[in-house]
């Protein structure tokens, strides 16, 4: 385990289990009484019931400390500790539990320390089995609990409640408070500060749940589910848990400054094992390095460095920093001979705490800048800007093609004359190492011409191979890898390993060769027409999809009769080996998580893609789960492709048993609406944990549908869980959304949609091809092509007749009603939330605007231009660039040089939806001072009750205008923590979510 604290070896574990179960039935309801005692070297610790918990003194390099430790391991693992920044205790102290309720540490020739205090009388303690150590009243009522006063360490079943936090540890060796928090806010929004900062603008993490309420806690069951809790209702799962048996979880804010959830079996042999955490990127804990040091990435772990002309304060503790190795005179110097020079250090990026910036300059010019400033101590240049800064440099860390360039000021030593032995040593090392540079450039040289040769040769050969095994006409506009027959038959070991069987396939693990990637191979079954028919619709399907919820499709092969398809690997199989499974069977929460998942996969291929797709597949069997337990639609083989003006399909029956809708049995049309009776059956199964076809069972329950309608008629739904805990209301309302669904009820879209809801040039070229390129929904542009020659640059995009959201927003004539308003709002809604949440990359758009936003030939509006976006690495969640967008549109935090989130997209939307709203620009200085800025008169009207002035004689919804005005104001907070995000702006959007007052953005003119 990474940071987990252990200490000296406790008496063997069998020896221990023997008198967990030779005492625990006698200790069980045991109570520590006032007047017990504990020393460092006889009776150390009161243990809980089973023996798993211990209370008492534990063992430091230097002395001792009071704490609270996992003891039934080989090794003691320390979850809570006492006066954590007190000195370590001596060998001679003694904890005790006085009659008037304390517990105090006694030492000799010392004042006693008190470790715990309760605020009411106290009759006894007790070490529970939880990890709780507590004291009780005469009426067993908790008067304290180490759970209410969490250190570092948060356990199954104690929650981080709102305005408490966890701080690291110093090292891993010294419990007292380190340098990292976890803050649960009072806003609902679960983040990460330094320990010395507070404010947005210093969060290196932040769970995005704002708004959410002012009573969200942070929980952790023992399955390891983690997870956000306003009240009862579950507001965002951070993992899903995992059923393991005879093993206990932890989540600990590591001394690097990252939280991390833990889970070790309780076998001998067990061990500390990494289950989750939020980010990879171990350089984002800001200040991790110290002051004027900087943290660099490697492949499994960080280095710190020191600035040129700096070293370590401390070798041992790289938090302690850097420092100066030479004096520095500053603006009194006195010493002439003291002279000083600018040293280059690129790729790193550090906090802006400038006190100057200059224009215009090159890097001579700033470095020439900073040396005459006896206040300067490094200077930052970026685009011609040169910015002065003082000592100390702050949060530094590398960050490859970073195009900001750090000059730092060092010492110079001169001297006045050099040996003249040492100069003509110095011309012969000249002239021989003229000698080797003319060698190796002649060298180098010929080896190129050969390389040049033959890579000629073998280009001509494998594009002549690529050609003839490509189906190119198959795959235009996929933008697939195209492997070879004998690459896959030696990256699955000649199709050793099964996986399992598709539609008319079976699938293979297979490991590639380039990058050693793990991937499943499809090879389809030799009935050539079938198999090129299934080959031909998966890579039509899947081939142009891009949704978290779809299994990705990353190549294939076609050579003769070998007909391969190569997806990403689903670590954890098919849904259905986990949940028939009673041994790995999900928990009520993580089924939930699985049906929304689905759902979500679902919606994506009825209503976002570009060409509406039907699965004709659903099944517990081709929902895939990767290493997260995130479920994955795969199989598209019987798939069929609507055109956009198309709403149904005739075709012969498809589909597995079971699952079919009744309209592919009366041969009628076939709409998406036999996906959603499909998934009525799957979600069925997710509920009961049970197949929906069981003749084992008695007749009344062996067919699933039935036997839950008759539970639902009757009113005995508890009976379709068993003895399993569920959240009743959620249980009705999951069966209410199946029978709408597989009873053919025409609102069948409707409950899949409520289930899952709970600048310029090469730059903005090679940007646009990266992120719309890889993108597939129904209300972003599609890009269809690209010209690249010489000089010329050139992007080919779907024709958007009706032009932008401008042109016929702003225009009197060409104005939408409201209710095509609100229906526009949900479509940009529904485009960034894609963006932000379900790319296989996030992306921040960087420009949202209405000039950016194009109207189809059915006004479906549809997001454009992405010169100016940042794509996201899957555990980075901001960017440090600078600053990108439109006045009127862009964030706070750009002008303020702050680390830019998606939440700079959300600000931009409601900017825009207030636009959309009133029908007028942001800005307009016709209008009167009053309501020039759009946002401040907004807001003006909102807090006068004067709503009706916004949209002057137009008859609206005072309701939903309502609601929209509240959800442009939460999105144009200057506070970024404030904003919802696109999630939680899309259930507001819908009405499924209530909306609270919002407050008064700081400043209306921030971003003008």
């Amino acid at each position: 385990m990474e940071s987990l604290y252990s200490m000296a070896a406790f008496p063997s574990f069998l020896i221990l289990s023997t008198l967990m179960g030779a005492s625990a039935q006698q200790q069980r309801y045991s109570n520590i009484s006032l007047g017990s005692s504990l020393t460092t070297t006889t009776n150390s610790s009161w243990l809980s019931p089973s023996g798993l918990y211990a209370f008492g003194f534990y063992k430091l390099t230097n002395g001792y400390a009071v704490g609270i430790f996992i003891a039934g391991i080989p090794e003691k693992t320390l979850v809570w500790t006492a006066n954590r920044d007190e000195p370590v205790f001596p060998s001679n102290a003694v904890l005790l539990l006085t009659d008037d309720g304390r517990i105090i540490l006694q030492q000799e020739d010392r004042d006693e320390v008190n470790i715990v205090n309760s605020a009411r009388s106290v009759a006894s303690a007790s070490m529970l089995d939880s990890g709780n150590f507590v004291l009780y009243d005469s009426s067993r009522r908790i008067t304290w609990q180490s759970f209410d006063y969490p250190t570092d360490t948060l356990l199954p079943g104690q929650l981080l409640q709102a305005g408490a936090e966890l701080v690291s540890s110093a090292s891993k060796t010294d419990p007292a408070r380190g340098i990292f928090r976890l803050a649960m806010q009072a806003d609902g929004n679960l983040v990460q500060y330094p320990v010395e900062i507070s404010g947005p603008n210093y969060a290196y993490y932040a769970s995005g749940t704002m708004g959410t309420g002012n009573n969200v806690s942070l929980n952790l069951d023992n399955n390891g589910h983690l997870y956000l809790l306003n009240g009862s209702a579950i507001i965002s799962n951070l993992t899903r848990g995992q059923h393991r048996k005879r093993t206990i979880y932890l989540m600990r804010i590591d001394v690097d400054g990252i939280f991390r959830l833990y889970y070790r079996s309780l076998d001998p042999q067990g061990n500390w094992t990494k289950e989750w955490s939020p980010s990879e990127d171990k350089c984002a804990p800001l200040g991790l390095c110290g002051l004027n040091g900087y943290c660099i990435q490697l492949d499994t772990a960080t280095e710190c460095e020191c600035l040129p002309g700096f070293d370590r304060v401390n070798p041992g503790n790289w938090t302690s920093g850097c420092d100066r190795n030479f004096p520095m005179e500053g603006c009194k110097a006195n010493n002439q001979n003291v002279s000083y020079q600018m040293r280059s250090l690129g790729d790193t990026v550090w906090e802006d705490a400038n006190y100057a910036i200059l224009g215009g300059l090159t890097k001579e010019d700033c470095a020439k800048a900073c040396l005459e400033d006896c206040n300067c101590d490094a200077a930052f240049l970026q685009d011609g800007n040169c910015k002065k800064q003082r000592l100390p440099l702050r949060f530094g860390r590398r960050v490859r093609s970073n195009p900001i360039v750090a000059l730092i000021k060092v010492n110079t030593i001169t001297q006045s004359t050099r040996g003249a032995s040492s100069d003509s040593g110095k011309e012969i090392k000249k002239v021989i190492r003229l000698d080797v540079l003319i060698i190796s450039i002649s060298l180098f040289a010929l080896a190129a011409l050969i390389l040049a040769i033959s890579g000629i040769y073998i280009h001509r050969n494998h594009v002549g191979r690529y050609k003839k095994i490509s189906h190119v006409e198959l795959i235009e506009g996929v933008g697939l890898r195209a492997f070879t027959y004998p690459e896959l038959l030696k990256a699955t070991n000649e199709f050793k390993e099964e996986l399992g069987r598709g539609a008319s396939g079976t699938v293979y693990k297979g490991i590639l060769s380039d990058n050693r990637s793990i991937v499943a191979v499809k090879r389809l079954d030799k009935e050539l027409e079938e198999g090129e028919k299934e080959f031909e619709t998966e890579m039509k399907v899947i081939g142009k999809t891009h949704h978290r919820n779809l299994v990705k499709l990353l190549g294939y092969c076609h050579e003769g009769a070998n007909w391969l398809l190569v997806y990403e690997y689903m670590k954890n199989g098919s849904l259905a080996n986990i949940l028939f499974n009673h041994e790995n069977r999900l928990c009520w929460e993580e089924r939930i998580c699985v049906a929304c998942d689905i759902a979500r996969g679902v919606l994506y291929l009825h209503e976002e893609c570009e060409s509406q797709i039907i699965h004709c597949d659903i099944k517990p069997q081709n929902i895939l789960m990767d290493e997260h337990r995130c479920a994955k639609i795969s199989d598209f083989g019987l798939a069929k492709l609507l055109k956009k003006d198309q709403t149904n399909t005739y075709t012969g029956i498809r589909g597995t048993l079971g699952y079919v809708a009744p309209e592919w049995h009366r041969k009628l049309p076939v709409t998406v609406k036999a996906d959603v009776y499909s998934f009525g059956i799957v979600l069925l199964e997710i509920i009961c944990g049970r197949k929906s076809v069981d003749w084992s069972l008695s007749e009344d329950e062996a067919i699933l549908e039935e036997w839950v309608y008759n539970a639902f008629e009757t009113g005995e739904v508890y009976k379709l869980v068993g003895d399993e805990k569920v959240d009743k209301r959620k249980l009705d309302r999951m069966i209410k959304i199946v029978y709408r669904g597989i009873l053919s009820n025409n609102k069948i879209v409707v409950a899949v949609k409520r289930l899952e809801k709970e600048l310029a040039g090469e730059k903005e070229f090679q940007t646009e091809m990266k992120v719309i390129g890889k993108t597939y929904h129904r209300n972003l542009v599609r890009l269809l092509g690209y010209c690249f020659e010489a000089s010329r640059w050139l992007l080919v995009y779907e024709y958007m007749s009706n032009g932008s959201l401008a042109d016929i927003l702003f225009n009197p004539e060409s104005r939408p009603c409201w209710e095509e308003r609100i229906r526009i709002s949900l479509d940009i809604a529904r485009g960034i939330l894609y963006l932000h949440e379900e790319c296989e990359t996030r992306i921040i758009h960087c420009d949202i605007k209405p000039q950016n936003i194009l109207m189809d030939e059915h006004r479906c509006a549809k997001i454009s231009d992405f010169g100016l976006a940042k794509l996201l690495m899957l555990d980075q969640t901001y960017t440090n660039t600078g600053i990108r967008g439109t006045r009127g549109y862009v964030a706070p935090e750009w002008n303020m040089n702050l680390p830019v989130t998606v939440k700079a997209d959300v600000y931009s939307f409601g900017v825009v939806l207030l636009e959309i709203i009133c029908c007028r620009k942001s800005v307009d200085r016709r209008l009167s001072e009053n309501e020039a800025i759009l946002q401040e008169w907004v807001y003006n009207c909102y807090a006068v009750g004067e709503l009706n002035k916004l949209v002057g004689y137009e008859e609206v919804e005072t309701q939903t205008l309502d609601r929209m005005i509240k959800i442009g104001l939460w999105c144009i907070q200057d506070e970024p923590s404030m904003r919802p995000s696109m999630k939680i702006v899309l259930l507001m959007l819908d009405g499924t979510f209530d909306i609270p007052v919002p407050p008064c953005p700081n400043s209306f003119q921030s971003s003008i």
